[in-house]
């Protein structure tokens, strides 16, 4: 069957729009391992288990307020967070720009901003068939197999029972009904996954990655056509990405299929323990 024609959607959603969509499908995503908090000006989420995982004890919809100062509203959450002996390491504002006191308060606390890159396809796509030998499975299907290569890309960088958490994190994530996650296989062997996030007409690459042995060899390039294609068969309006600005083969590889930066949104973030970083989950 031929594929659908992605038309541009550079003019469909606004920026604020696909921002808050990023953040509130990353806040569902981390609502299938940690628990959630409604707190006075953040949604608190906790995870006692998956203490070293940045994602897993971090705060969403950050805002000041009118009736509480920047101190008491960081007081209130550093206390939630302690309650539960864990750390809140990432405080991700609600708007794409945070209450000026507020913000100066979080650096005071030691607290810095990390930046994030959303990209935008911005030009007219018709997603090609994956190539022959490449299977592409839905990654309900096989769980255990996905977990593996979650697991397998993050044991070069850090330790073993850290890398088991993100991976059961990641799993986990899979019981979202929004979040359509595939992988692909090459010779009977998990080679690469990534999936569609869809938040109303917005649909967002999620979780985009190759196995470590498997890169650069042209293998994600046939995936993300396959990726691209489910993406258009959603009937989205809006295709967009969240990455990290300094990733550079990522973002190269996105802008050879159309997307383009769109924006920049930031976090506040809690200086790491050099002995025991947190995880950060890379899309």
């Amino acid at each position: 069957m031929k594929l659908p024609i992605i038309e541009s959607s550079s003019s469909s959603a606004g920026i604020d729009v696909i921002v808050r969509a990023i953040k509130k499908a990353n806040a569902s995503a981390c609502s299938q391992s940690s628990t959630q908090t409604d707190l006075s000006g953040a949604a608190a989420y906790h995870h006692p288990s998956f203490k070293n995982i940045w994602d897993a004890n971090i705060v969403y919809d950050l805002r000041l307020p009118e009736e509480t100062t920047p101190e008491n509203l960081i007081a209130e959450i550093e206390n939630h967070f302690a309650d539960n002996n864990v750390t809140c390491f990432n405080w991700v504002p609600n708007d794409l720009t945070l209450d000026p006191a507020l913000a100066s308060a979080l650096k005071k606390q030691g607290l810095r901003e990390k930046s994030f890159l959303c990209m935008q396809l911005t030009n007219s796509l018709n997603p090609e068939p994956p190539r022959n030998d490449l299977q592409i499975i839905p990654a309900r299907a096989m769980r255990t197999e996905y977990r593996e290569l979650s697991r397998i890309s993050h044991i070069h960088d850090w330790d073993e029972s850290s890398a088991d958490n993100m991976a059961d994190f990641q799993l986990n994530a899979l019981d979202d009904p929004k979040l359509d996650m595939f992988i692909a296989r090459l010779d009977k062997q998990v080679v690469a996954a990534g999936g569609v996030y869809t938040v109303g007409e917005i649909a967002l690459l999620w979780d985009i990655v190759t196995h470590p042995e498997h890169r650069r060899k042209g293998i994600m390039a046939s995936f993300l056509h396959a990726v691209l294609d489910h993406a258009a068969r959603c009937q989205a309006k809006t295709i967009a990405l969240e990455t990290e600005p300094d990733n550079a083969p990522a973002i190269n590889l996105y802008r050879s299929f159309g997307f383009d930066k769109l924006t920049e949104f930031q976090t506040f973030t809690r200086t790491p323990d050099p002995i025991s970083p947190p995880i950060m989950n890379p899309r």
